[in-house]
C-alpha cells in the first residue's frame, strides 16, 4: 500500500512541476508581446467584452476583433517557441 501512496505523491509532484513550468511558459510568451496585444488579451481572458476592451485601452471597438486574433496568433507562436514546438 506504501508503494502505492509514494507513487501518487511522485506523480503529484510531477503534474505540480509541469504546471508551474507551463505558467512559467505562458508568462514568458506574455512578457514577449507588446503592450498592447498583451493587455487586450488579459483582458479578455478575465471576461471583458469587446466594447468593454475598447473602453479600456482606447481602442476603436471595430478594431478590438482583429486586434485579440492577431494577440493571440503572436502568443500561440511564441508559447511554441519558447516549449520547443512548431
Amino acid at each position: 500500500m506504501r508503494a502505492r501512496a509514494d507513487g501518487d505523491a511522485d506523480a503529484t509532484g510531477i503534474a505540480e512541476a509541469n504546471l508551474r513550468a507551463e505558467r512559467e511558459l505562458v508568462r514568458e510568451a506574455l512578457m514577449a508581446l507588446p503592450e498592447r496585444a498583451r493587455e487586450v488579451l488579459v483582458l479578455r481572458a478575465e471576461g471583458f467584452r469587446y466594447h468593454e476592451i475598447a473602453a479600456a485601452t482606447g481602442i476603436s471597438p471595430g478594431s478590438i476583433g482583429t486586434m485579440l486574433v492577431r494577440a493571440e496568433r503572436a502568443f500561440r507562436e511564441a508559447f511554441l517557441q519558447r516549449r520547443g514546438g512548431a
